[in-house]
């Protein structure tokens, strides 16, 4: 289920739209998975804080505020 949705910029500038998912998992008292998507598609992954990594490509992409 989509539950976000916010902007992230690499290191030349170039604004990136991203999708923020929560996954339902079948464990009772077991944390939501949460994933991350660029509006294309492309996989996300969350370094921590405001850092993100484009999977495909490793670009770091930082959430715009």
């Amino acid at each position: 289920m989509l539950v976000g949705q916010f902007d992230a910029r690499d290191a030349a500038g170039r604004v990136f739209p991203i999708n923020e998912y929560q996954h339902a998992v079948s464990v009772p008292g077991s944390p939501p998975i949460i994933t991350y998507e660029l509006a294309s598609g492309e996989q996300v992954k969350h370094l921590g804080g405001d850092l993100f990594e484009v999977v495909s490509t490793g670009a770091e992409i930082t959430r715009v505020p």
